[in-house]
């Protein structure tokens, strides 16, 4: 069980460290993007994939 609890705050500490460089990023002015407009973009994408 302590290593399951090891293993999960790591994980929560990595997590919190990437949502804080992102925060930073973000209040910086750095350019952000909506889940509209990234869905759109992936989509976009993979269409630009499949037609080779």
């Amino acid at each position: 069980m302590e290593t399951e609890t090891f293993d999960k705050t790591e994980k929560l500490l990595e997590l919190r460290e990437k949502l804080l460089k992102s925060e930073a990023f973000r209040l910086s002015g750095a350019k952000t993007y909506s889940l509209k407009e990234v869905e759109r973009r992936l989509l976009d994408k993979c269409k630009e994939k499949a037609r080779g």
